[in-house]
Protein backbone atom coordinates (compact mmCIF):
# COMPACT_ATOMS: atom_id res chain seq x y z
CA UNK A 1 0.00 0.00 0.00
CA UNK A 2 3.35 2.31 0.99
CA UNK A 3 4.75 1.62 -2.77
CA UNK A 4 0.87 2.19 -4.10
CA UNK A 5 1.01 6.09 -2.48
CA UNK A 6 5.07 6.22 -3.09
CA UNK A 7 4.23 5.86 -7.22
CA UNK A 8 0.78 7.74 -6.84
CA UNK A 9 3.11 10.84 -5.79
CA UNK A 10 5.50 10.38 -8.37
CA UNK A 11 2.92 10.25 -11.04
CA UNK A 12 1.30 13.40 -9.33
CA UNK A 13 4.48 15.29 -9.61
CA UNK A 14 5.30 14.19 -12.91
CA UNK A 15 1.83 15.16 -13.92
CA UNK A 16 2.07 18.62 -12.18
CA UNK A 17 6.00 19.01 -13.71
CA UNK A 18 3.96 18.29 -17.42
CA UNK A 19 1.28 20.16 -16.75
CA UNK A 20 3.75 23.12 -15.96
CA UNK A 21 5.63 22.40 -18.88
CA UNK A 22 2.50 21.83 -21.24
CA UNK A 23 1.34 25.88 -19.67
CA UNK A 24 4.73 26.95 -20.44
CA UNK A 25 4.39 25.73 -24.14
CA UNK A 26 1.23 26.54 -24.72
CA UNK A 27 1.96 30.19 -23.39
CA UNK A 28 4.62 30.13 -25.77
CA UNK A 29 3.32 29.11 -28.61
CA UNK A 30 0.59 31.83 -27.68
CA UNK A 31 2.84 34.23 -27.91
CA UNK A 32 5.04 33.31 -30.65
CA UNK A 33 1.23 33.34 -32.71
CA UNK A 34 0.83 36.95 -31.24
CA UNK A 35 4.30 37.55 -33.00
CA UNK A 36 3.79 35.81 -35.94
CA UNK A 37 0.07 37.69 -35.83
CA UNK A 38 1.63 40.73 -35.87
CA UNK A 39 4.92 40.21 -37.82
CA UNK A 40 2.03 39.30 -40.39
CA UNK A 41 0.02 42.26 -40.45
CA UNK A 42 2.67 44.59 -40.43
CA UNK A 43 3.99 42.69 -43.79
CA UNK A 44 0.45 42.97 -45.45
CA UNK A 45 0.68 46.69 -45.01
CA UNK A 46 3.60 46.92 -46.11
CA UNK A 47 2.38 45.08 -48.67
CA UNK A 48 -0.47 47.31 -49.52
CA UNK A 49 1.82 50.52 -49.59
CA UNK A 50 3.65 48.67 -51.37
CA UNK A 51 1.35 48.10 -54.22
CA UNK A 52 -0.43 51.61 -53.81
CA UNK A 53 3.11 52.72 -54.43
CA UNK A 54 3.30 50.85 -57.47
CA UNK A 55 0.09 52.34 -59.03
CA UNK A 56 1.01 55.32 -58.21
CA UNK A 57 3.92 55.10 -60.30
CA UNK A 58 2.08 53.19 -63.05
CA UNK A 59 -0.23 56.32 -63.22
CA UNK A 60 2.58 58.70 -62.94
CA UNK A 61 3.93 56.29 -66.07
CA UNK A 62 1.36 57.34 -67.72
CA UNK A 63 1.28 60.90 -66.92
CA UNK A 64 4.40 61.09 -68.36
CA UNK A 65 3.61 59.09 -71.73
CA UNK A 66 0.99 61.24 -72.45
CA UNK A 67 2.90 64.42 -71.76
CA UNK A 68 6.04 62.89 -73.90
CA UNK A 69 3.54 62.23 -76.64
CA UNK A 70 1.87 65.84 -76.08
CA UNK A 71 5.35 67.39 -76.08
CA UNK A 72 6.45 65.16 -79.30
CA UNK A 73 3.73 66.10 -81.31
CA UNK A 74 4.23 70.22 -80.39
CA UNK A 75 7.93 69.79 -81.35
CA UNK A 76 6.99 68.10 -84.74
CA UNK A 77 4.44 70.51 -85.47
CA UNK A 78 6.91 73.48 -84.23
CA UNK A 79 9.70 71.56 -86.44
CA UNK A 80 7.20 72.24 -89.33
CA UNK A 81 6.25 75.47 -89.06
CA UNK A 82 10.09 76.05 -88.63
CA UNK A 83 10.59 74.40 -91.82
CA UNK A 84 7.70 76.19 -93.42
CA UNK A 85 9.15 79.64 -92.62
CA UNK A 86 12.72 78.57 -93.87
CA UNK A 87 10.86 77.60 -97.24
CA UNK A 88 8.98 80.86 -96.90
CA UNK A 89 12.42 83.06 -95.94
CA UNK A 90 14.00 81.56 -98.85
CA UNK A 91 11.41 82.70 -101.38
CA UNK A 92 11.18 86.13 -100.00
CA UNK A 93 15.10 86.52 -99.99
CA UNK A 94 14.78 85.18 -103.68
CA UNK A 95 11.95 87.77 -104.49
CA UNK A 96 13.92 90.59 -102.25
CA UNK A 97 16.92 89.86 -104.52
CA UNK A 98 15.11 90.03 -107.69
CA UNK A 99 13.23 93.51 -106.59
CA UNK A 100 17.12 95.05 -105.46
CA UNK A 101 18.09 94.06 -109.24
CA UNK A 102 15.12 95.89 -110.50
CA UNK A 103 15.42 98.67 -108.45
CA UNK A 104 19.42 99.02 -109.99
CA UNK A 105 18.48 98.54 -113.23
CA UNK A 106 15.82 101.48 -112.67
CA UNK A 107 18.54 103.48 -111.38
CA UNK A 108 21.22 102.61 -114.27
CA UNK A 109 18.12 103.51 -116.75
CA UNK A 110 18.09 107.09 -114.36
CA UNK A 111 21.79 107.67 -114.94
CA UNK A 112 21.69 107.18 -118.68
CA UNK A 113 18.54 109.57 -119.02
CA UNK A 114 19.80 112.18 -116.79
CA UNK A 115 23.31 112.82 -118.57
CA UNK A 116 21.11 113.67 -121.37
CA UNK A 117 18.91 115.80 -119.92
CA UNK A 118 21.06 117.40 -118.21
CA UNK A 119 22.41 118.62 -121.29
CA UNK A 120 19.41 119.07 -122.99
CA UNK A 121 18.86 121.66 -120.00
CA UNK A 122 22.24 123.45 -120.73
CA UNK A 123 21.48 123.83 -124.09
CA UNK A 124 17.67 124.77 -123.28
CA UNK A 125 19.36 128.00 -121.15
CA UNK A 126 21.41 128.61 -123.34
CA UNK A 127 18.66 129.61 -125.93
CA UNK A 128 16.58 130.79 -123.61
CA UNK A 129 19.19 133.46 -122.80
CA UNK A 130 19.65 133.73 -126.47
CA UNK A 131 15.83 134.28 -126.89
CA UNK A 132 16.13 136.73 -124.39
CA UNK A 133 18.53 138.69 -126.13
CA UNK A 134 17.28 138.70 -129.56
CA UNK A 135 13.90 140.00 -127.86
CA UNK A 136 15.49 142.66 -125.85
CA UNK A 137 17.46 143.66 -128.81
CA UNK A 138 14.41 143.79 -131.08
CA UNK A 139 12.56 146.02 -128.61
CA UNK A 140 15.62 148.27 -128.13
Amino acid sequence: HGLHIAVEETMKEKCSRYEKHLQEASLTLKSNLIKTRDRLNLVRNEAATAKENNDNLIVAKETMKEKCSRYEKHLEESSLTLESYSKDRKVLEKELTAIQAKIKDIDNKVARIRVPFEKTQSKKQELDANLARIAESKTC
